[in-house]
């Protein structure tokens, strides 16, 4: 049997983020609240859970996706249906850099200022003469620095710092 030669070999994959897996199993508890305590206010508790989902949401699992690079294709597939896949084509940038989340243990990079208002997500940012994208990405805690690795290592993209603070968004 012949090989498809339009398949390409998988050179990275990140891992769903474990915040991503919280989102959509709690709903799952809830109900399973209900329906064993039938007896409590539906209405209190159906507006703490909507409050505390929003506030999940916004804080943990809004940029929660799975990083995919084959042949110097970068795909960014968000797990939430409202944000676009992104394709980007590795070899039309020279240089990287990156914004760390709240969980980073080192003060390199770092988003936000202090631990209370620091982000949590992280910040790549791809650079060409003339052109840049930030793209926000939420991975596994350790999956980030091992995608920055793989970028610098076997595609050979060169880590650049920022050069000023207002690089790195909120």
């Amino acid at each position: 049997m012949p090989k498809n030669s339009t398949i390409q070999p998988l050179k990275f994959k990140s891992i769903v983020p474990v915040s991503n897996i919280f989102f959509f199993v709690t709903p799952l508890f809830f109900l399973l609240t209900i329906y064993l305590y039938r007896e409590i206010n539906i209405t209190a508790l159906l507006f703490n859970f909507l409050l505390g989902i929003a506030i999940f949401y916004v804080m943990f699992a809004r940029f929660g996706c799975n990083v995919l690079i084959k042949n110097n294709e970068m795909s960014i597939i968000y797990f939430m249906p409202w944000r676009k896949k992104m394709e980007v084509n590795l070899n039309n940038y020279k240089c990287l850099s990156y914004g760390r989340s709240f969980y980073s243990l080192s003060l390199n990079n770092r988003l936000g200022y202090f631990s209370l208002f620091r982000i949590c997500y992280d910040v790549l940012i791809l650079t060409n003469d003339e052109k840049k994208i930030e793209i926000k990405i939420n991975t596994m805690m350790f999956g980030f620095m091992k995608m920055i690795s793989f970028l610098k290592n076997k595609i050979g993209l060169k880590e650049t710092k920022p050069s000023i603070s207002k690089e790195i968004i909120w």
